[in-house]
């Protein structure tokens, strides 16, 4: 090759390089733009999130920290949690759809020394590989300040190129103004002045309205229609052809390496789960399935802890999703919880009690709650 066609070669590579980063810059100024406009997304999530927020930067030594999807959000009593083990409880849980990035940065940023944080995470946000699109849209609307702001320059333009192109030309046609979002003053006197009044519980919408002074959702009915007709047709839980994804071991070894230096203890355990004809842990086949998901995360060294039976009940204890437990499910989920953790915490050989133990405990406590009703809520069909 001559002098002459080098020197072009580099000229041209140079242009190249100059019209790349020209379009790589004009496309991250169009997603900037959208950042924070009054479109459709879960801005539910962001209020309730502040009053979680709060909660646990109020606690002033040792705690429980929850964190997971909805499936604590609705299904973890933390006054149950608090009056069995004696620690002050933080459930930072909201949305399933949050990736692991965002869930394990609110895990780091409120855990303190001597803390225990319980992750009952469902099995495919073990397998996460990159974000959602309903990540990438919620976090455009409102996790400017909760997400977006705290990104490294290579981590944000890795969200960048993540957000779908589609999503920023629709936005570009349907956005509207910036959103003023609600102040988290406002929220949190809100919450407090309805937990002084007994005015706490449901309200009928996903809202910090509908919070109990724990930062939690109780809803005293179930289930709704939309329920049924999915528990008819099967409710699938663990995908058996789930790959452990390096993404979530690299996030998790961070979060791992951090407890270690505050002496935080982390416990990862199962979510709820309906007991169903795809999913039935009083069968064979679904154990297998069970502790198949199990053995994957054991061969990277995350030991998940209790028995799922402890926590699989009849559809009758959830309310509109497969991960939503009304009062009475959230209770005997609790108290079986709290067991487990507590005999993990001394050591117990009794701390992981097998299928046959698990299926009869929770039968015995479903017929014992739904007869007698004493300090606990029947499920109210509707």
């Amino acid at each position: 090759m001559s002098l002459y066609s080098i020197k072009n070669s580099i000229k041209y590579l140079r242009v190249t390089c100059v019209l790349v980063m020209g379009l790589l810059t004009l496309y991250g100024l169009l997603i900037t733009t959208q950042i924070g406009r009054d479109f459709e997304a879960d801005w539910w999530v962001r209020d309730v999130e502040v009053y979680k927020d709060y909660r646990a930067d109020t606690i002033d030594r040792p705690k429980i920290l929850v964190a997971a999807g909805s499936n604590a959000l609705f299904g973890i009593d933390s006054a149950i949690l608090e009056s069995r083990l004696g620690y002050p409880v933080a459930n930072i849980s909201t949305h399933a759809a949050l990736d692991v990035s965002y869930l394990f940065r609110k895990v780091i940023k409120h855990m303190r020394q001597g803390d225990i944080v319980v992750l009952p995470l469902h099995a495919d946000f073990y397998g996460e590989t990159q974000i959602s699109d309903w990540f990438a849209n919620n976090m455009l609307a409102w996790g400017h300040e909760s997400y977006l702001a705290d990104l490294s320059v290579f981590s944000f333009i890795r969200f960048l190129v993540a957000v779908p192109k589609t999503m920023i030309a629709e936005r570009l046609y349907k956005a509207g103004p910036h959103r003023v979002l609600l102040p988290p003053e406002r929220i949190i006197y809100r919450v407090n002045q309805m937990a002084a009044t007994n005015n706490s519980g449901w309200k009928g919408k996903y809202s910090y309205e509908s919070l109990n002074r724990y930062g939690e959702f109780r809803i005293d009915f179930g289930p709704m229609d939309k329920l049924l007709s999915d528990y008819q047709e099967g409710l699938v839980y663990i995908d058996p052809d789930m790959v452990v994804s390096q993404r979530f071991l690299s996030y998790y070894r961070e979060l791992e390496e951090l407890a270690r230096q505050r002496q935080v203890t982390i416990i990862f355990t199962w979510p709820v789960s309906i007991r169903n004809h795809l999913y039935n842990l009083s069968e064979m086949k679904g154990q297998r399935l069970a502790m198949n998901f199990r053995n994957k995360l054991l061969e990277h060294g995350i030991e998940i802890h209790c028995n799922p039976a402890l926590f699989q009940m009849q559809v009758l204890l959830f309310v509109d999703t497969r991960y939503h437990t009304q009062t009475t499910g959230a209770n005997i989920r609790t108290v079986n919880l709290a067991d487990c953790i507590q005999a993990l915490l001394t050591s117990d050989e009794q701390a992981e009690v097998d299928f046959s133990t698990a299926i009869e405990r929770v039968r015995k406590q479903t017929h014992e709650l739904l007869r007698t009703d004493q300090n606990w809520s029947k499920p109210k069909l509707r």
